[in-house]
């Protein structure tokens, strides 16, 4: 038994997934596994995950499956959700880990910074989302909760039966939403993750605020969300 699993689903990420995972062997906190949860990779993003993870595969297609399915392969009490373009800082699980001695809280974010794009319109859209918004409405029934940096106690993920695998876009969403229902969530300040900036860069600041603020008035207003999602390498 460990305290964290770390749960990474990957398709085709061999241009980032090693980032990623080589910066697990830094962090401050040293309880934790790490799985990485591949969907019919094509390129050599298992090869590269055998050398740091455990690596379990699905025949399901999406995100949500590829979580889930970690997931269930997963013995920490508590799961960190991130993406295989996303780095964390080096205590980001030790500051995961002390949140979460509050026994109230069961879900956790924490700021995304930009890894890639640095113009100052990219770095202050990153804040303005995952800072700013996911702040202002943590604590309201329209919880805001980003996928790529998710976390949440196994009880919880367990008993509210995790992502859906239906919900093709705002998944994040929609299980904040229903874990918001059974207990507490906490923005932790004192660390942040860095995810790449990929779609921003191929579509563009504004298209990426457009359409995820779209969605996200989309899944609360009349959950009628957007089901297709561009899969970008």
């Amino acid at each position: 038994m460990v305290e964290i699993s770390v749960i990474i689903p990957t398709y085709n990420e061999e241009k980032y997934i090693e980032n990623t995972l080589k910066a697990f062997k830094n962090q401050t906190f040293k309880d934790f596994e790490l799985i990485v949860a591949d969907y019919k990779s094509k390129d050599k993003t298992i090869e590269i995950a055998k050398k740091y993870a455990k690596v379990v595969t699905t025949n399901i297609k999406g995100i949500s499956a590829g979580r889930n399915v970690g997931a269930s392969k997963a013995n920490g009490r508590i799961f960190v959700f991130i993406d295989a373009d996303t780095v964390p800082s080096p205590n980001t699980l030790e500051a995961y880990h002390d949140a979460f001695k509050n026994k109230k809280i069961i879900m956790a974010t924490c700021p995304i910074a930009p890894l890639g794009d640095n113009k100052i319109f990219t770095k202050m859209g990153y804040f303005l989302v995952s800072v700013v918004f996911v702040k202002l409405l943590i604590h309201t029934p329209f919880t805001f909760m980003i996928g790529s940096n998710f976390v949440i106690r196994k009880d919880a993920f367990n008993k509210l039966n995790g992502f859906d695998p239906k919900v093709k876009t705002c998944e994040d969403l929609d299980l904040a939403k229903r874990a918001r229902k059974i207990g507490k969530a906490k923005f932790v300040n004192n660390t942040k993750v860095y995810s790449h900036t990929r779609r921003v860069e191929k579509w563009g600041m504004l298209h990426y605020a457009i359409y995820h603020t779209n969605n996200y008035f989309r899944y609360y207003l009349h959950r009628k969300i957007k089901e297709d999602y561009e899969n970008i390498r």
